[in-house]
């Protein structure tokens, strides 16, 4: 059966990578109650399955919906099936984050439970239209929203965040973007995935701002080390772990505070602040119309800067052809690739403008690739070509924060035709 194969029979070590962060949620015996409250996802965000699913346009390059399948489930017939879901819902474009959502959805509803929720809200202005998609814009306008709350409710932790170069579209994209599979337990992805569906992005702000309120000290704390930033800001599971005591260092007092563990107290701290003036409708819809102008405004300077970028290159390119040199430069871009190409889910350009988060470049042998708009450096860079954000782990003061830009998601799929887990025994057909 399912759980047999994927699950590992109850052996998180042996489990399907979408089930990292399981932790008993779900198991050979226990799925009985998770079933019964996914059941009621589909009347919190509005979808309903007995309409047709609006048409959709082919996905070009399929194969990178096999490949995040690859990274997601275990066995061939679920893997296949994630695709088949994803294909069904994916309209011509594809990001990653799309992928997680699906597959987490299709472990505890019916494929046309799970594709009706996921057309829902990939088409809805209050949840994740336009996330989805290898250029999504639209999650860095509500990523700059976010900064701009942030700044009004938490300046403190906005400014060390700036000042050391970290900006939300590289690190809030796990939440909008991702709705945070994979990075809480289970227990706790279900309620935020319900208080997504039923509130839309406007949880999301105040699940960000609360998580930053939450851990304002090891956030300030963490000083300039990008790298710890990063960690905690996308809840790490190396700081953050499903069963034992979180690092010491990053929370140690959620239980004094009468929480179960930092998770629901930052659920909590988002409840809690639902009916705020600053979270009004209005007031949000305000935000994200002047973001988007501010974006727009950003685009142009980062398409230039990767205009200047290539044509560099070419230069450097047609210089290496007139003098036969085939020597490629450790800056390089675009040569000397080490990345798998299961990990590389799309073509890279030469630079992945900020409304292009969705796509991966190629990193060469020493080089890293920078989490804000995804160039890759070369090993003795200490900040971005493009950007200039520091390196992860870098020493290094930054004057002047870079543009806002964004690294790539993760990538996990789905399967497609009954709930992988069933209540009693409805006809599964994953066993």
């Amino acid at each position: 059966g399912f759980w047999e194969e994927e699950g590992g029979g109850d052996n998180p070590k042996e489990c399907a990578p979408i089930l990292n962060r399981n932790a008993g949620f779900l198991g050979l015996n226990a799925n009985a109650p998770a079933l019964s409250r996914a059941s009621r996802w589909l009347g919190l965000c509005g979808a309903d399955t007995s309409k047709p699913l609006p048409p959709v346009a082919k996905v070009p390059e399929a194969r990178i919906l096999a490949a995040d399948a690859e990274r997601t489930f275990k066995g061939d017939q679920v893997r296949e099936r994630m695709v088949g879901l994803l294909a069904s819902v994916a309209d011509g474009d594809y990001h990653q984050g799309l992928g997680y959502v699906a597959s987490f959805l299709s472990l505890l509803l019916p494929r046309a439970s799970a594709a009706a929720i996921l057309s829902k809200i990939g088409t809805s202005e209050n949840h994740a239209r336009g996330y989805w998609k290898a250029k999504p814009e639209a999650f860095a306008r509500d990523a700059m929203v976010f900064e701009t709350l942030l700044q009004e409710q938490n300046p403190t932790v906005a400014t060390s965040l700036r000042g050391a170069g970290v900006v939300p579209e590289a690190y809030a994209q796990k939440w909008f973007v991702g709705l945070c599979v994979h990075c809480m337990p289970y227990r706790h992805l279900a309620t935020y995935v319900e208080r997504y569906l039923e509130q839309g992005y406007g949880f999301v702000l105040r699940f960000g701002l609360a998580l930053c309120r939450v851990l304002e000290k090891p956030l300030l704390s963490a000083g300039r080390d990008a790298s710890r930033l990063l960690a905690l800001l996308r809840l790490d599971v190396t700081l953050f772990p499903d069963v034992s005591d979180p690092d010491a260092a990053v929370i140690t007092s959620a239980k004094s505070r009468g929480f179960e563990d930092v998770f629901a107290e930052i659920l909590a701290g988002a409840d809690a602040t639902r009916d705020l003036p600053a979270f009004s409708v209005n007031r949000l819809a305000e935000l994200r119309s002047k973001a988007d102008v501010s974006l727009q405004e950003k685009l142009v300077l980062v398409r230039e800067r990767e205009a200047r970028m290539r044509a560099e290159e070419e230069e450097e390119l047609s210089v290496e052809e007139e003098t036969g040199s085939d020597d490629s430069d450790e800056g390089s871009l675009n040569e000397g690739s080490s990345v798998d190409e299961a990990a590389t889910p799309r073509a890279p350009a030469t630079f992945a403008p900020p409304s292009a988060w969705g796509s991966v470049g190629q990193v060469q042998a020493g080089g890293w690739r920078c989490d804000a708009c995804m160039v890759t450096n070369g090993v003795g860079a200490v900040k971005c070509a493009a950007c200039e954000t520091p390196k992860p782990g870098a020493v290094q003061a930054v004057a002047t924060p870079p543009a806002p830009v964004s690294g790539a998601l993760f990538g996990a799929p789905t399967p497609a035709s009954g709930a992988l887990f069933e209540a009693t025994s409805p006809p599964s057909v994953f066993g």
